[in-house]
């Protein structure tokens, strides 16, 4: 895979059925940017990424080959965040 992928900082369980989805497409993400990583790159934040319902919010840290998943949310939680940034409250 030659990146790693710590779900650790999320505060809910997440099915695995998202993990295995989310993993493949963070793959994906993590070769479309390997002429970055190889050019030095740095840690770059605020991307989100949605899977069956699910919000994952991740951390790309080139330097240490890691994606750290910051949050994770689904239902009512997913929709109050949506709310607040499109009126950014």
């Amino acid at each position: 895979m030659g990146f790693g992928i710590d779900w650790n900082r999320a505060d809910q369980a997440i099915p695995a059925e998202v993990r295995v989805e989310a993993e493949a497409r963070l793959a994906r993400l993590w070769q479309a940017l390997s002429a970055l990583r190889a050019g030095g790159g740095r840690s770059s934040t605020a991307f989100r990424m949605t899977v069956a319902g699910w919000s994952l919010l991740y951390t790309i840290d080139f330097a240490e080959s890691l994606i750290l998943i910051d949050d994770a949310y689904t239902g009512v939680r997913a929709a109050i965040k949506s709310l607040r940034a499109a009126h950014a409250i």
